[in-house]
């Protein structure tokens, strides 16, 4: 079966950038047979609104009705005033590069000079590695998750609790792509099993998801639920305590794919 995909997905994207991303595809005559959507339960605990994940989106849209429903919906005043301030977006995005070459180079430093055992040294420190751009929206990286890293993840002693008004976007998004004619599978991609171990209250999170799922007969593979069970992915799949690497990624899309086969998608 031959599939052809774009990732629309942007860093930190919750349900509500989820929504008007969705609307401005439609709007814009593109109609995909199928939407994977994340769903990614620390989006879906955070607050009503995020500006830096909503405002990548909102600063590349052309003005429309549906952008300005966005303005209204995603962002909160006064922190919707610096949309039009060009000088504060453009330094943020300079800060963020500045920070990614930062890093890259201090855990470079850290890789040359520390340690002669290479093979424990990269268990420690992590595979040095950064984000490159292969087409279609898609981002690969190579790097590997440090033990350091995975023993004080960022999971750990967090208590993780439903935001209703993202979990509200979450179902508009899928009754939307319905509506369309657009067939939706929920995904949610796994963490590292060693930092999913410290996640508290995951039973409850998955649980919601499933009702929505089941509510709207729609597929709904939690990656974290079936690892639990089929161990396709161990630690070393991952760059950070909650992404993919790319060996982790080739693993997830040959089992998406396949049960996207399956279902004649």
């Amino acid at each position: 079966m031959r599939l052809n995909s774009f990732n629309l997905g942007s860093s930190g994207q919750n349900p509500v950038d989820s929504y008007f991303l969705l609307e401005e595809v439609l709007r814009l005559d593109h109609k995909p047979k199928l939407l994977i959507l994340e769903t990614y339960w620390k989006a879906l605990c955070g607050d009503d609104t995020d500006y830096i994940s909503s405002s990548y989106i909102f600063l590349n849209m052309k003005w429309s009705r549906n952008k300005l429903g966005m303005f209204n919906s995603a962002f909160d005043f006064p922190a919707s005033i610096k949309l039009f301030c060009k000088s504060f977006n453009n330094r943020r995005v300079l800060e963020s590069s500045l920070s990614s070459i930062f890093n890259k180079y201090i855990k470079r430093f850290i890789h040359k000079h520390g340690s002669k055992d290479s093979e424990k040294q990269e268990k420690e420190i992590g595979k040095i590695s950064i984000d490159r751009y292969v087409g279609k929206g898609y981002v690969e990286n190579e790097g590997l998750v440090s033990k350091t890293e995975l023993l004080n993840n960022e999971l750990k002693n967090e208590v993780f609790k439903l935001n209703h008004y993202q979990l509200l976007y979450l179902e508009k998004t899928i009754d939307l792509a319905i509506q369309r004619g657009i067939k939706v599978i929920l995904v949610s991609a796994p963490v590292p099993p060693t930092a999913f171990k410290d996640v508290y209250g995951y039973d409850e999170i998955y649980k919601r998801i499933s009702k929505i799922a089941e509510n709207r007969e729609i597929e709904y593979l939690d990656y974290n639920i079936i690892n639990n069970s089929l161990n396709i992915f161990t630690d070393e799949d991952f760059k950070d305590d909650d992404h993919l690497n790319k060996k982790g990624v080739i693993k997830l899309n040959d089992d998406l794919v396949k049960i996207i086969s399956e279902k004649a998608f």
